[in-house]
């Protein structure tokens, strides 16, 4: 440098050209791992909420009778059948008989985006 001192003008250009260049790069990866944790936090929240539903359903099919239609749907008998199927988590509840006078009470609704997929099923005698 014969005795100046300090950087010239196109060392400080190639410096913050390649200072860029690496802040591009740094936001790029940030930015793919923020969405990826977002997209996680929200598969989550849903996969807690349905696990909610489907707990409460279990317990509102064993807490109140019901009885099996001859179309398969269950319903709710009592004077607090209407209510509880308006209360309950999923829009179709149906039943299968099988041995030894027992209900399969199997419940649909959305899970993994597929509307009539079965998320849900119980014994009851």
């Amino acid at each position: 440098m014969n005795g100046r001192r300090g950087f010239t003008l196109i060392e400080l250009l190639v410096t913050m050209s390649l200072a860029s260049v690496f802040l591009g790069f740094a936001w790029n990866i940030f930015s793919d791992g923020n969405r990826v944790y977002l997209d996680y936090r929200k598969m989550d929240a849903e996969y807690f909420d349905l696990g909610v539903r489907k707990a409460k359903a279990a317990r509102m099919v064993k807490d109140f009778p019901g009885y099996c239609t001859s179309d398969s749907l269950y319903r709710f008998d009592g004077s607090l059948a209407d209510s509880l199927e308006k209360a309950f988590p999923f829009s179709v509840v149906n039943c299968y008989k099988v041995r030894d006078n027992r209900l399969l009470i199997y419940w649909r609704g959305l899970s993994a985006s597929i509307p009539h997929y079965p998320v849900g099923w119980t014994f009851l005698k």
